[in-house]
């Protein structure tokens, strides 16, 4: 019966008691004591909170009747006044004890949200069970909020009710509906979790700020007797704010803080649109305070709009270590938090952030803990972030913001594609050939390898990288062993990895591994120059690394790791594909890099070029470069060149058409500006040891509107191309040229008629059918004296070497000496058109010298070879020494005509000795005065004129008795008979000698043996 009148008296005042928190908009105020205040029996106003605090605060102890709790009550406040409570379980109690205290913003003076300061908390245990998932045993506090604010208020019209029943007992989790005896939110709100344990110290008060005006805080404590030796204690402070907006909360009125839109039927999800026009922040719920328990909040960031040619990329951070604090689910002895930095390692509360709008996308970070956050950078125009809060935690202050803002790169910067692929072909055939390759500009998701894959053009490209930056955070700095833990980088040689594989070596060198503590190659100096070029330049193999074949592979590897880096492991470096490939044919080691060769036994024709590879220009560490390509062809060829490209420029020498050798040629200027640097291209055609320039190229940089014809008269050419003094910055951009080639039949030369007797020769070539050809007839022919003679030529033309002094449209002859590519003489010659039209009578000597019916007197031009003028007979500096004297003469025909040339071999009538002592050469015999030379005695009085002023046949030197040549004759008859004589004499006297020599008749015997 008693039992059955104490459940009856329970009820009632249970009844009673939810009936006594009336919902009521503003009771009036019949005693006089404002909403915040508890009015005494004496008619005293005191705080609320300071009912049934212990003290006698009335003075008639109204304040302190028997019995009363601070539970089950609505306090209200003022704004700005900071009112503690201390909640003390009964002393004696069996029953399972619930307080339950709803706290009200009431508007205008009694503030608009709440502020609930935690400063002792001590209220059951949280156990974690096998799968770390944690719950609440022996009490806990749970603190509720609705979703949005009421005008209603709660008001307590009952006091002294001090317990209920509670159909919990025993060491058992609190089931859900005890928990929520009292809870009076709206059905959409989630069903918030619990908090219990001891206080976890962060070094401050627990603080929590209510968003709206209605909070409720309840303690559930199970039987005392299942409480063994635990203890309970809680103690707070409340305070109201007004609904001014605070500056720490929202924002400057001039820059507001924008915390996105509240997505519908939903607690705490939030979208935020176009955050790169305002400023952005993800919060989590209750912020500045800790935020409640049991809940998912999703906040999406996505940038709708962006700049033509660009992508956007959200990007989440945090600078202030203080503005994050999930708690990790691991406390240090004395009660505190174990982790002072962020960490991956979560077993409670946990951030998720994901490279799209929703969580199907790769995590791009997971984390908990204390600490600042660096950039967290979506790879396209959306992210989302996944704040988690565990269903039960002990108390703690977490707390979570984070700056969101807009950057916008260029649509083809380097990203991880959707699903986690992340690989880069880099193909050398476009036509930009070279570049910058980085870590994607954005958070790369654990476990991922991003590839950048070279690939040449052809089998001659090679990849050229030099890095600019490099970093990857060392966690053992304390170590010097590398673990590779966090990132790695691999430079892969594909072209060497298949030599290592087939020669089965067990080194293998293609693959070079860097991590944390080591580092490839940095030309650092680079990044502070224009594209990355620096005046000194990253040079092989210092600063630089080379590919050995086209292909090259380049990986980049993020580890997985519990520890958040304080800054994203990235690297950055320049690459260029350097084409090595050369036409022609590699001369060896003893030449140079760039010197080809070129067989028309191989080819006819075919296109040549200056090199493409940097390395042999400024750019690539080389201040000179001379290139040389030689043409072979057999003896029946000669070779056509046509330049199709120049780029040569240069202030010290400038080029032109030279009309007298109807070739293009240089001209050096003198000047002390860049007197080193120099850019030319020189065409030459040798015949044996003589080189005849074919063309000279310089001082030029536009393109050529019709190629260059250039056309040897031989088989054999070499083409020069020579650049001095390349800045850093310079290379085949700047300098080149670029042409072909075909080897043709050579031209017949064999019309000529020549005729030597002796010591002096004729030549007479006529040319025919010139009209037909598009380059100039050419041929040439060597002229030799005997040995320690000199040449004396005689030209049918006059001197052309003067400028203008060939009229437009003239043959030409060209005098070259042996070993000197300049010509030493031009003559002009207009032929003769009888010989061009075939008359052979023309053609013989004897009609050339008749002396009936003389011909017209034609101009002549004569010279001497280049040896004579050398008074010491020593051989010019550079010139190989010969004991013959040569000259090349090339005939230059632009119409048809005749070519003739007379020459003479000649000595000194004085020869000037090494001390500078002139003496009188004893066979120079025959001396034409006017060219103070001497010819040979067969020439002399021999029919024909000679010397210029027919001195060698003039009568008094031909038709008088040769008395000489009588007298040497005779002696010479005389000298012979004397020589027979003597040696006729002499064999008769050795034979008579030999017969009457006495023949010895005894013989000397051997002694006998001793």
């Amino acid at each position: 019966m008693d039992w059955a009148l104490a459940y009856v008296l329970l009820i009632a005042a249970w009844a009673s008691a939810k009936n006594g928190f009336a919902l009521v908009e503003r009771p009036p105020s019949i005693s006089g004591c404002k909403l915040s205040e508890f009015q005494c029996d004496n008619g005293r106003c005191i705080a609320l909170n300071k009912f049934c605090d212990g003290t006698d605060d009335c003075g008639d102890t109204s304040d302190e009747p028997m019995g009363c709790t601070n539970c089950n009550r609505t306090f209200f406040g003022e704004v700005g006044t900071k009112n503690p409570i201390r909640i003390a379980e009964p002393f004696q109690r069996n029953l399972p004890f619930v307080c339950t205290m709803h706290f009200v913003a009431a508007g205008a003076e009694f503030g608009d949200i709440i502020e609930l300061t935690f400063l002792n908390f001590q209220v059951g245990t949280l156990e974690s069970d096998r799968n770390q998932s944690a719950s609440c045993y022996n009490g806990h506090l749970a603190l509720t909020e609705p979703t949005a604010s009421s005008p209603i208020v709660r008001t307590s019209q009952t006091r002294g009710f001090t317990q209920f029943l509670s159909a919990a007992t025993g060491r058992q989790p609190v089931t859900a509906p005890l928990s929520s005896f009292y809870d009076s939110s709206e059905l959409d709100q989630p069903e918030f979790g619990r908090f219990c344990g001891d206080l976890i110290n962060t070094g401050g008060p627990v603080i929590f700020f209510s968003e709206r005006n209605n909070v409720t805080l309840q303690v559930v404590i199970p039987n005392r007797a299942s409480l063994h030796s635990y203890s309970f204690n809680l103690y707070l402070t409340y305070r109201f704010h007004p609904s001014k907006p605070s500056r720490t909360r929202y924002g400057d009125s001039k820059d507001p803080i924008d915390l996105g839109v509240r997505a519908p039927e939903s607690f705490c999800d939030r979208i935020f649109e176009n955050c790169d026009r305002k400023k952005c922040k993800i919060r989590s719920p209750n912020f500045p305070g800790f935020y409640l328990r049991n809940f998912t909040c999703r906040f999406t960031i996505r940038q709708l709009t962006s700049p033509q040619g660009t992508q956007a990329q959200i990007v989440l951070s945090q600078r202030n270590e203080y503005k994050i604090s999930i708690y990790t689910g691991r406390t240090a002895p004395g009660g505190t938090s174990s982790q002072r930095a962020l960490t991956s390692d979560c077993l409670g509360d946990v951030v998720r952030i994901y490279d799209g709008g929703n969580s199907q996308a790769s995590v791009l970070s997971r984390f908990c803990g204390s600490g600042s956050l660096t950039e967290v950078v979506s790879s396209g125009p959306e992210i989302r972030v996944e704040l988690y809060s565990v269903g039960a935690q002990q108390l703690y202050a977490s707390k979570l913001e984070l700056d969101v803002e807009v950057r916008f790169v260029k649509t083809d910067d380097f990203r991880v594609e959707p699903g986690g692929k992340c690989t880069f072909e880099i193909d050398g055939s476009r036509a930009e050939r070279r570049g910058l390759i980085y870590t994607p500009n954005h958070t790369i998701p654990p476990n991922t390898t991003c590839s950048f894959h070279f690939r040449g053009r052809g089998v001659h490209d090679r990849v050229w990288i030099y890095f600019l930056s490099y970093f990857v955070e060392d966690k053992q700095r304390w170590s010097s062993a590398e673990k590779c833990d966090v990132a790695s980088l691999e430079i892969v040689d594909l072209s060497a990895q298949e030599l290592f594989q087939d020669a089965n070596s067990s080194i293998d060198h293609s693959t070079r591994r860097f991590c944390e503590k080591s580092s490839p190659r940095i030309c650092a100096r680079a990044v502070e120059y224009p594209q990355f070029i620096p005046l000194r330049p990253c040079r092989l193999p210092d600063d630089s690394y080379l590919s050995t074949g086209s292909d090259l592979v380049i990986r980049q590897k993020f580890f997985k790791s519990s520890d958040i880096p304080l800054r994203r492991s990235s690297f950055m470096a320049r690459y260029e594909f350097v084409d090595t490939e050369q036409a022609g044919v590699d001369m060896g080691p003893h030449h140079g890099p760039c010197h080809r060769h070129f067989q028309s036994s191989t080819s006819k024709f075919g296109h040549f070029a200056s090199p493409k590879n940097v390395f042999m220009y400024g750019r690539g560490g080389s201040e000179n470069i001379t290139c040389s390509y030689y043409f072979s062809g057999m003896a029946s060829e000669k070779l056509r060149i046509y330049l199709t490209n120049l780029n040569l420029p240069t202030t010290q020498c400038t080029h032109f058409y030279d009309e007298a050798t109807q070739r293009y040629t240089c001209r050096m200027v003198a000047s002390r500006a860049n007197a080193a640097k120099i850019s030319v291209v020189q065409v030459t055609d040798h015949w044996g040891e003589t080189y005849t320039p074919m063309g000279c190229f310089c001082n030029t940089t536009s393109q050529l509107r019709k190629p260059i014809l250039i056309e040897s008269v031989g088989n054999n050419v070499t083409l020069s191309f020579t650049v001095q003094g390349m800045s850093a910055l310079e290379d085949f951009n700047n300098y080149g040229f670029e042409a072909t080639y075909e080897f043709r039949p050579a031209t017949s030369c064999e019309g000529g008629t020549a005729r030597r007797n002796g010591s002096e020769g004729e030549l007479t070539f006529v040319a025919k059918d010139v009209n037909t050809q598009d380059t100039p007839l050419r041929c040439r022919w060597y002229i030799e004296s005997s040995p320690k003679k000199y040449l004396y030529l005689k030209f049918q033309g006059h001197d052309g070497s003067r400028a203008a002094s060939c009229n437009p449209g003239t043959n030409k002859f060209v005098v070259y000496a042996d070993g000197i590519s300049d010509p030493v003489a031009v003559v002009c010659t207009d032929g003769d058109s009888n010989l061009a039209n075939g008359d052979a009578k023309s053609l013989t000597t004897d009609a050339f010298h008749a002396a009936k019916d003389p011909p017209p007197p034609e101009p002549q031009f004569d010279l001497f070879s280049l040896n004579w003028y050398n008074e010491s007979e020593r051989q010019p500096r550079g010139l190989p020494r010969r004991n013959v004297d040569r000259v090349l003469v090339e005939a230059i025909a632009v119409k048809a005509g005749a070519f003739k040339v007379r020459w003479l071999e000649v000595t000194k009538p004085f020869l000037r000795t090494s001390s500078g002592l002139t003496l009188r050469n004893v066979n120079c015999l025959y001396e034409c005065p006017e060219l103070s030379a001497c010819i040979s005695p067969e020439l002399w009085c021999d029919g024909t004129v000679h010397c210029p002023s027919g001195h060698d046949e003039r009568p008094e030197h031909c038709h008088q008795f040769p008395i000489m040549y009588l007298a040497i004759a005779c002696g010479a008859l005389l000298a012979t008979l004397v020589i027979t004589s003597a040696g006729t004499l002499v064999y008769c006297r050795r034979e008579k000698d030999r017969k009457t020599r006495d023949i010895p008749n005894d013989v000397q015997l051997e002694p006998p043996n001793s």
